[in-house]
């Protein structure tokens, strides 16, 4: 079995004239809410990552490091993708997953609003579920190799955002 965890990052900064969109950091409730959310990936669903692939904008990759270090995964292996920020076709982005080793069953892959709910789209049949900040949705295959990803085809494990955990 294979799995794609995808991942909107964490409540940003407002853009402002002062600095690029690209630089803008967490806010403080981005920090507690991805700090929240890679608690729950573990604590609910046993989650451990095998790889994790961000954005390398701040504020993507604040929210990376934030769940490498919640899930004991060393900052310094998070592959850094530059075409996850700024434009990367659907081709593309299944080129990247491809790319994973046979030896990778889970990754975590951190972007950006469109494009991570377009990614998440094209992986789920039928996936219009809103990806507000910090929100997650898990995708599993039964398959072995990244190279048989299909297209839509993808069975969705869960979907989770911190506004679930503030109801509790």
């Amino acid at each position: 079995m294979k799995r794609i965890i995808m991942v909107r990052h964490a409540k940003a900064e407002e853009h402002g004239w002062h600095k690029s969109d690209y630089e803008r950091k967490l806010r403080p409730r981005g920090r507690k809410d991805a700090k929240r959310i890679a608690e729950a990936l573990i604590k609910n669903h046993g989650i451990i990552p095998d790889h994790m692939i961000t954005s390398p904008a701040t504020r993507a990759l604040e929210t990376a490091e934030i769940f490498a270090d919640v899930m004991n995964f060393p900052r310094v292996s998070i592959q850094k993708e530059i075409d996850l920020y700024d434009g990367m076709s659907t081709r593309e982005f299944y080129q990247l997953i491809e790319a994973n080793d046979e030896s990778i069953r889970t990754v975590l892959v951190f972007g950006h609003n469109p494009s991570i709910y377009l990614f998440t789209h094209s992986l789920l049949q039928g996936f219009y579920g809103d990806m507000p900040t910090c929100s997650v949705v898990s995708i599993t295959y039964e398959m072995d190799d990244w190279n048989d990803l299909p297209l839509v085809a993808g069975e969705m494990e869960f979907h989770e955002y911190p506004k679930l955990f503030k109801l509790a």
